[in-house]
């Protein structure tokens, strides 16, 4: 009754006293649940939104951009294309995780003109793209060592510091399959989605990527074969990154002791654990066998892995030229009945911040911010264990009054 009462008020009032921040706050809640149920409200929203479009940050119009993907652009006429000309217009003032994210939104909306032209604003943020995956094929190829063992401590930390130059974490849903393929990790048979979900221990917890490994490898008169193995992210430490077999990369916020302090290792990313295991598994092999490895391998993981995975999985081609390597990685889920979030991609790089409205909103806006919090409360909800669920709903503030606050209106 709430939300439907809500969106009455707010249709009635045409969002007029939302601002770019409530805008991207509104429909990101929307989209985390899968909110569509009010067609009416979001091309409202969508017409409100284009009006707003030059007031919004790089952050709102990527936020905006992915819950319209996520909820379907046929709800909101005019809003990507709004969106990819204001982009367009401001390019130099997008980060890098916000103009991927607006591009992996864009590709997954299917967006293009209608007369079934090229777009030409599309061009330009593509062309943007592109200059970074120049820029990683290179770091990749030129800079980074084959593996710890032969590179000199200068030689790690250039080709750490340019790779957390690019200012990505990954190199998003459209394009890691193509920088896959042009660095040859993409060669051979992979695994079928289904086939590897199918596994004992997948799983699509945002808190955890998983990741499938298969091989059959022969070293010498030794033949090595695994035929399905589960991998899931595990944390680790600075200390074990900078002790990893593999070159691994902090691709932190760029604060000064990120690298060092407070933070994660990414040696415990699923896709680097299952690539550094077979790296054992082969070099061992190797010395006791005095021949190299020739084979297949395979591995497939929950979401698309970050780019100091990518680095890993290219030091083990480099390792192992004799062995075929695939990687691949399941699209974006979009399956809002799970209990947990879906894979990391698929959500805003950063959550927003509500803003305060004025000293005097109108009631629309309070609607409107109040469904945005009651949206989100149902989201913190479904990533609580059961027993902490059931404490917050006895501790939970009826929303009965807030109801009857909008429908007096």
């Amino acid at each position: 009754a709430f939300l439907e009462a809500a969106a009455r008020v707010t249709k009635r009032n045409g969002f007029r006293d939302f601002t770019s921040q409530h805008l991207s706050n509104f429909v990101w809640a929307c989209a985390r649940l899968g909110y569509s149920d009010d067609p009416e409200l979001l091309r409202i929203f969508s017409a409100e939104s284009i009006r707003k479009m030059h007031e919004g940050t790089p952050q709102h119009l990527s936020n905006i951009a992915w819950a319209v993907g996520q909820l379907g652009p046929q709800h909101f006429p005019g809003c990507l294309e709004g969106i990819v000309a204001e982009t367009a217009r401001r390019l130099d003032v997008f980060d890098p995780p916000s103009l991927m994210m607006l591009s992996d939104a864009l590709f997954e909306a299917g967006y293009n003109r209608s007369d079934g032209q090229q777009e030409p604003l599309l061009g330009v943020l593509r062309r943007r793209v592109m200059g970074f995956g120049s820029e990683l094929f290179k770091i990749f190829t030129e800079v980074l060592p084959a593996n710890r063992a032969i590179a000199t401590a200068p030689q790690i930390a250039e080709y750490q510091r340019r790779l957390r130059a690019v200012g990505l974490v990954t190199f998003g849903y459209e394009h890691t399959s193509s920088l896959f393929a042009e660095l040859r990790i993409a060669e051979g048979c992979g695994w079928e989605a289904a086939e590897a979900s199918a596994l004992p221990g997948w799983t699509t917890n945002a808190r955890r990527t998983t990741c499938a490994r298969r091989f059959a490898v022969s070293v010498g008169s030794e033949v090595l074969e695994d035929p399905g193995t589960i991998f899931t992210s595990a944390f680790a430490s600075a200390a074990e990154d900078s002790a990893c077999d593999l070159i691994v990369t902090w691709l932190g916020q760029g604060k000064a002791d990120s690298p060092v302090v407070g933070r994660a290792g990414r040696c415990g990313d699923a896709e680097c654990r299952a690539i550094v295991a077979a790296h054992r598994t082969f070099q061992a092999a190797e010395q006791a066998n005095g021949a190299r490895a020739a084979g297949r391998i395979a591995f497939h993981t929950s979401g698309v892995p970050c780019l100091s995975c990518v680095g890993v999985a290219v030091q083990f081609k480099k390792c192992y030229p004799g062995i075929a390597v695939c990687f691949t990685f399941a699209p974006r889920e979009h399956g809002w009945e799970a209990s947990e979030p879906t894979a990391s991609l698929s959500t805003p790089r950063v959550t927003p911040r509500p803003v305060p409205a004025g000293p005097e909103p109108e009631k629309a806006a309070l609607a409107g911010e109040a469904l945005t919090q009651h949206l989100k409360q149902g989201i913190l909800a479904s990533q609580q264990p059961p027993q902490q669920q059931q404490r917050q709903q006895q501790r939970q503030v009826s929303w009965a009054p807030i109801v009857d606050l909008v429908e007096a209106d």
